[in-house]
């Protein structure tokens, strides 16, 4: 392996700890290779919710390097799957260390104010199993955004003691000057999103949107070839 790709793949996770954040999976040497291989990697692909386009290159929700600027699409804390977006970090030569830049907070906490909301009449989140074997899950969600100038910056998920924690995250488009006026209008929205079944024993799992729309499904038997 490439000692300064590697190098730089023990530096992303470091990042996060450094900033008290913390990713899902374990730091081991098996993730800082996988971060490597997922860095390394220049996969045509289209643009999904949950993903970042990096310009001229793959799109990915894993760090990604390049010019200088270090971005880490997503970060995981323990209350929250996707709970940080899109920091940007650029190294300083005259300190010689890394500078976060900016980065988006999508928490679901009181204090940040909610740009989700599920609280009209045709506002749900179902759960649709194919006939097909392996089978697959999707759920369709169908909610409101706080207004005009919101809009989805990924929906994200996690497997956590056989339940599916879900979050839709939003995000203003605009800056904070005060320039962009924003309708206060409610918009709905609706995203089919599939679960990552794949490999799952039998049994019935749950699941919980932005850990306020829950639900349950069963898979009867090991859903693996």
């Amino acid at each position: 392996m490439n000692r300064m790709k590697r190098d730089l793949a023990v530096f992303v996770v470091s990042i996060c700890l450094s900033i008290n954040l913390v990713f899902s999976q374990a730091l081991t040497d098996d993730y800082i290779n996988t971060i490597y291989v997922r860095m390394d990697a220049q996969v045509g692909m289209l643009e999904q919710d949950g993903m970042l386009t990096i310009a001229n290159g793959p799109v990915t929700d894993f760090p990604y390097y390049r010019d200088g600027v270090l971005t880490i699409p997503r970060v995981d804390t323990d209350e929250q799957p996707g709970a940080f977006l899109d920091g940007l970090f650029i190294f300083d030569s005259n300190s010689n260390s890394w500078q976060l830049q900016e980065f988006k907070s999508a928490e679901l906490t009181p204090t940040s104010g909610r740009s989700v909301y599920f609280l009209q009449p045709d506002d749900s989140v179902e759960a649709h199993i194919t006939d097909s074997f392996p089978v697959q899950v999707f759920l369709n969600i169908r909610g409101h955004l706080s207004n005009g100038c919101v809009a989805i910056r990924g929906i994200h998920q996690r497997l956590k003691n056989g339940r599916f924690e879900i979050t839709v995250n939003a995000v203003s488009m605009v800056p904070d000057d005060g320039s962009v006026v924003c309708t206060q209008a409610l918009v709905p929205f609706e995203r089919v999103v599939p679960l990552q079944v794949y490999g799952l024993p039998r049994g019935i799992y749950s699941y919980i949107v932005n850990g306020e729309i829950e639900g349950s499904f069963e898979l009867t038997e090991g859903n693996t070839l």
